[in-house]
């Protein structure tokens, strides 16, 4: 489990050190927006989010399998509302570029999403092929 951890925050990284300076010249250099700190809040809210879910999920996966599956939507269901609730309170006060970093906010996470869905893929396999 300790290896399936390690792994799991190299990919992260790696994730990140990919993701990151895409996003910066995108949004600095083509469009010509400030990346400003809710750009960085954005990136270390789903990190953790992300990390928070694999724990949980690497604890379901190992106490009771049967209950992996409820536990996956749960955590899914919860981080979209979460997720959700987080973007319309930066919202709402209004920002000079609103539109960019609501898009942004979503593409990362359908992004981080993806990563935490293949991750978790990934592990189930592992556990049911040494069954």
């Amino acid at each position: 489990m300790i290896k399936s951890n390690l792994r799991y925050i190299i990919q992260l990284a790696i994730l990140i050190a990919v993701l990151l300076p895409i996003n910066y010249f995108v949004l600095v250099e083509l469009m010509h927006i400030e990346f400003s700190r809710l750009y960085y809040f954005s990136y270390l809210y789903y990190i953790i989010l992300v990390f928070i879910i694999q724990i949980m999920m690497s604890r379901a996966l190992k106490d009771r399998p049967q209950n992996y599956i409820i536990s996956f939507m749960a955590s899914m269901g919860v981080k979209m509302f979460l997720s959700l609730g987080i973007l319309v309170v930066i919202m709402y006060p209004g920002l000079n570029s609103s539109k960019y970093f609501a898009i942004n906010y979503l593409l990362l996470y359908l992004i981080f999403s993806a990563f935490s869905i293949f991750q978790m893929l990934q592990a189930q396999r592992e556990v049911s092929g040494k069954k």
